[in-house]
């Protein structure tokens, strides 16, 4: 698989089908995972099968329990390959805000989207780049 995709808000939905309309194979978790399966397990091996991870960062994303098992499994696998990339996404959010929650965030160049347009750019921005 080319991308795995953490879902943020249905931003995270419309990138999704751009990115495949452009060519790219994405990985989504609530696609993957069934239920009885171990969450914690799927999104470690959809990490571990693809060559590039893209997370959506919003302000509902911020609010999840479970926020920061996601980025530490990022951030695990990004140091065990070193071929593979993240690229997070922030959508409407302040990088003072993205840094609070994850410091470690802003080692990584970042898109932020806001609205369809951007959305647009940042596909294409991705495609361009890695495919």
């Amino acid at each position: 698989r080319d991308f795995h995709s953490y879902d943020g808000p249905n931003i995270a939905e419309q990138l999704i089908q751009k990115l495949e309309l452009g060519g790219a194979r994405v990985w989504v978790d609530k696609n993957e995972i069934q239920g009885g399966d171990n969450i914690g397990e799927k999104i470690n091996e959809g990490i571990r099968n693809t060559r590039y991870v893209i997370i959506v960062i919003s302000t509902a994303y911020l609010e999840l329990d479970f926020k920061n098992r996601k980025v530490q499994s990022l951030f695990r696998s990004q140091i065990k390959d070193r071929t593979q990339r993240f690229i997070p996404i922030y959508y409407n959010l302040s990088l003072e805000k993205v840094f609070n929650n994850f410091p470690l965030l802003a080692d990584y160049k970042s898109i932020h989207i806001s609205d369809e347009e951007s959305i647009e750019l940042a596909a294409k921005e991705i495609i361009d780049a890695y495919l």
